[in-house]
């Protein structure tokens, strides 16, 4: 009788819980030789920036707090991706405004890397979606994901 295997989901691999040929460094490999890399940087760096947010958000006792969604966060803050690795915030956690700038600066990093025109891996989105991201975080000063 033949075994019939399962072929792995986009968030099997996007999750690292796939093995060769479909693992997310083969992933990588492949978006890398059709030159569209940056899609998953991004959407790593976004999963990173939410992880930063949700410890920020659960641990400040600031009025802007609310609940993220815990299982989309990794548990384990580990990197895939050499170039994109988690930063520990664990020590400004209970340090509300040094943990807000330290947020801010992601998300000022994941700008100046993705979003804004002629950024170095500026990724395809709509002109609309890009200026109320920017107006989002730049003139309304929102930060939560």
């Amino acid at each position: 009788m033949m075994s019939i295997t399962r072929k792995p989901s986009l968030t099997d691999i996007l999750n690292n819980e796939t093995s060769y040929p479909y693992s997310l460094d083969d992933f990588a490999t492949f978006l890398d030789s059709t030159y569209c890399l940056e899609n998953l940087e991004f959407y790593l760096a976004v999963r990173r920036y939410t992880y930063y947010a949700y410890n920020f958000y659960n641990y400040s006792s600031s009025p802007l707090s609310s609940s993220i969604d815990s299982d989309s966060i990794l548990e384990s803050p580990t990197s895939i991706l050499s170039d994109l690795p988690y930063d520990d915030d664990s020590s400004l956690r209970g340090d509300a405004p040094a943990h807000l700038n330290f947020l801010k600066q992601k998300l000022h990093d994941l700008i100046t890397t993705f979003i804004l025109p002629n950024s170095p891996k500026e990724i395809n989105i709509l002109a609309e979606t890009r200026d109320d991201l920017l107006a989002n975080v730049f003139q309304y000063n929102n930060y939560h994901p």
